[in-house]
């Protein structure tokens, strides 16, 4: 069976700097994970647990220190495989400078959606509101 997500000793970890002190945070320290085709998978975990960490490398919205991973057989996040992930943050940013439509526009372009599909799409989306 295929693995749609494989991590291999995947770590992560956030330096903090304040006045003459530096502190480091361990996120991730060494996860390894298989998820399969057609496998019901939940990441559940405590907060701070590492959860967010490890769906943001996974998409390519932070870098990770060391390990590995693929999606869908690929090891970098490209235009293709984000067309086939979905990602609603715990905590969605809304800019007020934009309007809906350009928000929409700008969440599809980072999913690599253009022209005519991601106008339609904004359409269909925006009959719900």
């Amino acid at each position: 069976m295929e693995n749609i997500i494989q991590i291999k000793s995947l770590k992560k970890s956030y330096t903090y700097s304040h006045l003459w002190t530096k502190t480091v945070t361990t996120a991730l320290n060494g996860i390894d994970l298989e998820v399969k085709n057609n496998e019901i998978f939940a990441f559940i975990g405590l907060n701070g647990s590492g959860k967010t960490t490890t769906i943001k490398l996974l998409l390519g919205l932070l870098s990770r220190d060391s390990g590995s991973f693929s999606i869908f057989g690929s090891d970098s996040v490209n235009n293709n495989i984000k067309k086939k992930i979905g990602y609603l943050p715990e905590i969605p940013y809304f800019d007020k400078k934009f309007t809906p439509r350009e928000m929409l526009r700008f969440w599809g372009s980072l999913s690599g959606i253009s022209g005519s599909y991601l106008e339609e799409r904004i359409s269909i989306v925006l009959k719900y509101t």
